[in-house]
């Protein structure tokens, strides 16, 4: 069951914070607001953009950016784009993921809710619900997956089957969801982390949480 409660679109602190924004272009991240917003919380010279900055890499090549003006606190972030959309996620805690889906209501889970990216368990979860209210439960999921895949920072590098999304806490890593209208993103953050969340910018007003 989809369980929405409403969130609070402010910047807050938090433990890991989320950063809504509409965009045409999946790449503006590097240069608009989300960049803006990513140089101010990590301490980075706002006159740097972030596209002539030196990336450090995870073990799994994730990206991770060097300490700034913070001293030795690390600012952790992870982005996510769908159509539209611009997801920036980040913590000076620890490691996040996110990611974002556009919500379509004909999409065909006949190729997408298959043994290859769904367990049987979460196949039994999809299939319980209505057949209207099936792509946004696959959505629910899959966003969950791949948050937690990005927050590892090993990307889809195994069956996404393979990959837990119904509990709340899984292998040391806590997930939350979030839905409007038109749009699903998921955070993973790791299960030491308290459960505090902000998520501000674009659309927020109409965001809810929700649980599987």
């Amino acid at each position: 069951m989809l369980n929405p409660q409403p969130v609070n679109p402010k910047r807050t602190c938090s433990d890991i914070t989320v950063f809504l924004v509409r965009s045409e272009t999946k790449n503006c991240w590097l240069t608009g607001r989300v960049s803006e917003e990513l140089s101010r919380v990590s301490g980075l010279p706002s006159d740097i953009p972030l596209t002539r900055m030196s990336f450090l890499r995870g073990r799994f090549g994730k990206p991770i950016l060097p300490r700034g003006a913070l001293g030795d606190v690390r600012c952790f972030f992870n982005v996510s784009h769908c159509v539209g959309w611009i997801a920036l996620a980040y913590s000076h805690i620890g490691q996040v993921g996110v990611d974002i889906e556009e919500i379509n209501p004909d999409l065909d889970l006949s190729l997408t809710a298959t043994p290859c990216s769904l367990s049987v368990e979460e196949q039994r979860w999809l299939n319980a619900h209505s057949v209207t209210a099936r792509p946004h439960g696959f959505l629910l999921l899959w966003t969950r997956k791949e948050a937690l895949l990005k927050a590892i920072g090993s990307g889809i590098a195994c069956s996404l089957a393979r990959v837990p999304a119904l509990p709340s806490v899984v292998c040391g890593w806590r997930l939350r969801s979030f839905s409007a209208s038109d749009v699903i993103l998921s955070v993973a953050m790791r299960e030491t982390m308290l459960q505090t969340a902000s998520i501000f910018g674009d659309g927020t007003s109409d965001l809810k949480e929700i649980t599987p």
